[in-house]
C-alpha cells in the first residue's frame, strides 16, 4: 500500500513537473518576477522613479515654450543625459515635447510616450511611473507570446527567457526606452500570424504598432508580408490573396510610414537619420575604433561575434537548406544581423548600451530560427554570450546592498 502510494506520488509530481515545463503563464510569471527585482535594485540605488529617465540640464532648459516641461532646481540633473529623456518629454507635452529633442525625428518613436500619458491620465506627475510600467507590461506579454510560440513549435517556452533577459532588454528597461514594448508587440504579432487566418489581421494590426514604437520594426512585418504571399495555396482564388495582403500590409507597414510622413510634414524636417547610421562594408566601424577599448571589447563579446555567429548559420542554411532556405525566419535573422551588428556606425559601438539595445531583434529572431536549424549548439554559444552581461547587471546592486548591510553590521 505505502509503495502504491509512493508511486502515485511520485506519477503526481512527474505530472505538475511536466506540464510547468510546458507552462507560458511560468515563462511570464517568471519574467514579471525577475523585472520587477530588477527595478527594486536599481529604485533602491537611484531612490528616484526619475532617474530611470536621465533627463540632463542641457535638454530640459533648451526651450522654455512649454508649461509643462519646466525646470525643477531642486533636482540633480545629469550632464549628458540619455534618450529616454525625449520619450519623457513627448509623454509630458505631445504639442511642444519635440523642442526639447535633440532631433524632431524622435516623434517617429511614438506609441511608447503615448501609451505612458494615456496610462498616467495625463497627469504629468505619474509619467515616470507609467514608462515603467509600459515596459514592464511590454517584456512581459512579449516573452509570454514567445513562449506560446516556442510551445506551439515544440519547443520549451523556457527558451522566451533568453529574449526577455538579453541584455539590450534590461538595459531598455532600465532607462526609459521603446525597444522593450516594439519588440515585445513584434513577438506577439508573430504569435499571432503563426495562428492565421482568424488573427491574419489581428497580427498585421499589431505589427502596426511595433512600428509606431520603432520604425526598424517593419522589416518583420515586411517580411511577414513576403511570407504570406508565398505560402497561400495555389488553389486559393487570386483575388482573395490579393486582398488579404493588401489589407495585412497596409495595417502592418502603414502605420509606421503615414506616421512618418506626418511627422516630416508637420515638423519639417528631412527623413536624414531616421533610420539611424549604417555602413557599407562589414565591420568597419569596428575596425575606426582600432585600437579598441574595454567597452569596445564588452561589445565585440556580447554583439558582434553572436552576430556573426548568426549570420553564417542564416547564410549556410541558405545555401545548404533546401527545405527551409526562403523561410522568413532565417532572412529574418540575416537581415538584422546584418543591419544592427556587422553595419552598425561607431557611434553606436562604442558602448554596450547603444550596440545591445540596438540588436535586440537578432535575439528574437535567433529564437524564431531554432524550429529551422539542425544544430542547436550555436544558439546555446550565443545565448550564453547574450545573458551573461545581465548576470552582471543584476548581481553587481545586489552585491552593493549586501555589503552596505552587512559590512555597516559587522563593524558594529
Amino acid at each position: 500500500m505505502l509503495r502504491l502510494f509512493e508511486t502515485r506520488t511520485a506519477f503526481t509530481e512527474s505530472l505538475r513537473l511536466s506540464r510547468l515545463r510546458q507552462s507560458v503563464l511560468a515563462v511570464a510569471a517568471v519574467t514579471l518576477a525577475g523585472y520587477l527585482l530588477i527595478f527594486a535594485l536599481l529604485y533602491l540605488r537611484r531612490h528616484d522613479l526619475g532617474d530611470f529617465i536621465l533627463i540632463s540640464k542641457t535638454a530640459i532648459t533648451q526651450s522654455q515654450a512649454s508649461a509643462i516641461i519646466k525646470f525643477d532646481p531642486s533636482y540633480s540633473y545629469l550632464e549628458g543625459g540619455y534618450d529616454g529623456q525625449f520619450f519623457y518629454f513627448m509623454a509630458l507635452d505631445p504639442a511642444k515635447g519635440y523642442l526639447y529633442c535633440d532631433t524632431p525625428l524622435r516623434y517617429i518613436h511614438i506609441l511608447y510616450p503615448m501609451l505612458a500619458r494615456l496610462l498616467a491620465l495625463g497627469n504629468p506627475g505619474w509619467v515616470p511611473l507609467t514608462l515603467i510600467l509600459v515596459n514592464l507590461a511590454g517584456v512581459t506579454l512579449g516573452t509570454g507570446a514567445l513562449a506560446a510560440w516556442c510551445k506551439q513549435h515544440q519547443l520549451s517556452p523556457w527558451l522566451a527567457l533568453i529574449y526577455a533577459f538579453y541584455v539590450g532588454q534590461v538595459m531598455g528597461f532600465s532607462r526609459d526606452l521603446s525597444d522593450v514594448v516594439s519588440y515585445g508587440l513584434v513577438a506577439l504579432a508573430i504569435y499571432l500570424f503563426d495562428r492565421k487566418p482568424q488573427n491574419l489581421f489581428l497580427a498585421g494590426l499589431v505589427f502596426g504598432l511595433a512600428g509606431l514604437a520603432r520604425q526598424t520594426c517593419v522589416i518583420f512585418g515586411g517580411l511577414y508580408l513576403i511570407q504570406l504571399f508565398l505560402e497561400q495555396n495555389r488553389k486559393a482564388e487570386r483575388g482573395a490573396v490579393l486582398r488579404a495582403g493588401l489589407i495585412f500590409g497596409l495595417l502592418a507597414l502603414g502605420p509606421a510610414l503615414i506616421w512618418q510622413a506626418i511627422v516630416l510634414a508637420w515638423l519639417n524636417v528631412s527623413a536624414t537619420g531616421a533610420a539611424g547610421g549604417l555602413l557599407r562594408w562589414p565591420y568597419s566601424g569596428l575596425v575606426a575604433l582600432f585600437p579598441f577599448t574595454s567597452d569596445v571589447l564588452q561589445v565585440i563579446q556580447v554583439v558582434l561575434v553572436p552576430a556573426t555567429i548568426c549570420l553564417v548559420v542564416a547564410i549556410w542554411t541558405i545555401w545548404q537548406d533546401k527545405a527551409n532556405r526562403w523561410r522568413v525566419e532565417i532572412w529574418a535573422l540575416l537581415i538584422h544581423a546584418v543591419l544592427f551588428a556587422i553595419l552598425l556606425h561607431p557611434s553606436s559601438l562604442v558602448e554596450l548600451f547603444a550596440a545591445a539595445r540596438i540588436s535586440s531583434g537578432v535575439v528574437l529572431a535567433a529564437i524564431l530560427c531554432l524550429p529551422y536549424t539542425k544544430n542547436r549548439i550555436w544558439f546555446w554559444l550565443c545565448a550564453g554570450l547574450w545573458l551573461a552581461p545581465t548576470l552582471s547587471f543584476v548581481l553587481g546592486p545586489m552585491l552593493e546592498l549586501w555589503k552596505k548591510r552587512f559590512g555597516a553590521t559587522t563593524k558594529a
